[in-house]
């Protein structure tokens, strides 16, 4: 038996209240829970006046919370109950009790998040690769990886609610990988019914740069903004829209992928700095410290990406446009970009270009959201799944050399 294939009974049976979702959200069990997700540590009284419950009902509730493992005692409030006039008994979501798996696979990294029920990134691994794989080869070696996640959290965090995979390529949420020409083996392969029957877990996958577009606007610069643009910073750009909350996919699944394009595919006589992200990263890092010769060397990708990039706001006039990957964490990169879009344009516009605060993470955080809403959905009900917004925290590493490679 391989690694692989023994994991799959290695992680703890499914915990009494995921085998009976519907207990959960009959009788006001799933709105008790939700406010302990909303209000952090909570009175009997506090959860009854924020869902409007009675007293009695709100006990009985937590009871049964408690019993399932969904919430814990949480000591006595430092306030006295007004009737009785002693300390109140607190109680808790319990975070733990389950979590969430964010996963973006690109040329040269796997990036893995995990997150608690309450939004918090508990754990990350973080692999680089060297040479150049074959797409079986990668999601046999992820396999292996979520495998040893899955034995970590069991312990702490009992069992995983869902998985969600960030992918290079042309995604379709109907069959899968429709092209991808860093894994052209996994072409036409369903890989969210193969993740999804290995580790018998809801499998979501996306295209690695709607991901990141999809945390912006959930949790990024761009959030509340009815229509926002990512753009992979590089000298072949892709691209993808949200709009009113929604990515636009496009008829083929394709809306975005502008590196398709012939006219910026890499030409051989292309500066050997533009063929390497961690190469290119390290010219212009000469370039921030004044070098001339790494200036001379990049004007040409930064001129290549500035048509890219205004040919894309023009086209699509989104309220702002977020520059992601590493390069775009470089002031160098990130200042020339906005000037020569303006120099672009035949009649001065004000468009609004901002560098991401998400660091690097941005697939794998936008794959983690999905995954994430579709398990406090599944177990809490469709109108709890985005109440509250998970944050998974904001002082995560936004080191522009640990940018993966598309």
């Amino acid at each position: 038996m391989t690694p692989n294939e023994s994991h799959r009974h290695s992680t703890r049976s499914r915990p009494e209240w995921l085998n009976d979702v519907n207990r959960v959200r009959q009788g006001n069990i799933a709105l008790c829970a939700n406010a302990l997700r909303t209000l952090g540590v909570a009175t009997i009284t506090e959860i009854a006046h924020y869902t409007e419950l009675s007293r009695p009902t709100v006990k009985e509730r937590l009871l049964t919370l408690v019993e399932l493992g969904l919430a814990r005692p949480a000591g006595l409030s430092t306030s006295t109950h007004a009737s009785s006039g002693r300390p109140a008994n607190q109680f808790a979501f319990n975070a733990s009790a389950a979590f969430v798996v964010g996963v973006e696979l690109s040329r040269h990294q796997e990036r893995i998040l995990v997150s608690d029920l309450e939004g918090k990134i508990v754990r990350r691994y973080h692999t680089d690769f060297t040479d150049l794989r074959s797409g079986e080869e990668r999601f046999s070696h992820l396999m292996a990886t979520l495998g040893g996640v899955f034995d970590d959290m069991s312990e702490s965090h009992n069992t995983c609610l869902g998985i969600g995979l960030a992918l290079p390529g042309i995604i379709s949420l109907q069959s899968g990988v429709k092209m991808s020409p860093l894994f052209p083996d996994h072409e036409g392969i369903d890989i969210a019914e193969r993740f999804s029957e290995h580790f018998q877990v809801p499998v979501v996958v996306e295209n690695d740069i709607k991901s990141a577009a999809l945390a912006e606007t959930t949790i990024g610069v761009s959030r509340g903004m009815r229509t926002a643009g990512f753009v992979y910073t590089w000298h072949e750009m892709a691209a993808a829209l949200v709009i009113n909350g929604r990515l636009h996919r496009g008829f083929r699944n394709a809306a975005g992928e502008i590196n398709l394009m012939r006219s910026v595919a890499p030409t051989d006589d292309q500066p050997e700095e533009w063929n390497n992200p961690h190469i290119a990263l390290a010219t212009f890092d000469r370039a921030v410290e004044g070098d001339e010769g790494a200036k001379q060397v990049m004007e040409g990708f930064l001129d290549k990406l500035a048509r890219q990039l205004t040919g894309y706001i023009l086209a699509l006039d989104p309220e702002m446009v977020v520059l992601g990957g590493g390069l775009a964490l470089n002031r160098y990169v990130a200042d020339n970009v906005r000037r020569k879009v303006q120099e672009e344009l035949r009649l001065p516009m004000d468009f609004r270009i901002e560098t991401t605060k998400l660091g690097v993470d941005g697939p794998a955080l936008g794959v983690l959201h999905l995954a994430f809403t579709s398990a406090i959905a599944e177990i809490f009900g469709e109108k709890n799944a985005a109440v509250p917004v998970p944050s998974f925290g904001l002082n995560r590493d936004t080191h522009a050399g640990d940018d993966p490679e598309r």
